[in-house]
């Protein structure tokens, strides 16, 4: 069975970071859309175009915002998933609910698997951005 580290850590069964990861993303996406920070985004879980219109409406978090929304961006990029035909392709950046179906090293025989250190990479940031959003969530406007 291909997804079997899937099963077993979202299932509660392991320390995942994958799964650590997906949480706070379900946390950053609901306090961002309960802040109206969803407006004029057209993707319904695509955190990182969110996370952009916090940095337009707040001007002195600009650049602090673009640098996190790059690197999150990215970071959610890296990691390789099982489209709904059954092929290996980037989760993408604006639809983080894609790693779910994440192909973890070891479960996929070697085919495009997710390399640990990108899910260990993927959760630092995704730490980082919901620190900087609490210690902004005043000036945001948000409730974490």
């Amino acid at each position: 069975m291909p997804f079997k580290t899937n099963i077993r850590d979202f299932g509660g069964k392991s320390p995942s970071h994958l799964v650590d990861s997906y949480l706070i993303l379900v946390t950053i996406e609901l306090a961002l859309k309960d802040g109206n920070f969803a407006n004029g985004v057209t993707g319904g879980h695509d955190v990182p175009s969110m996370l952009t219109n916090v940095g337009h409406s707040i001007g002195t978090l600009t650049a602090q915002v673009t640098s996190l929304v790059a690197s999150l961006g990215n970071a959610i990029s890296s990691v390789t998933c099982q489209d709904q035909y059954g092929k290996a392709i980037p989760v993408p950046r604006s639809s983080y609910p894609y790693l779910r179906y994440c192909r973890c090293k070891g479960d996929w025989g070697g085919a495009q698997e997710t390399a640990q250190q990108n899910l260990a990479d993927l959760y630092s940031l995704c730490q980082q951005t919901l620190s900087f959003l609490k210690l902004h969530q005043k000036a945001i406007g948000i409730t974490l």
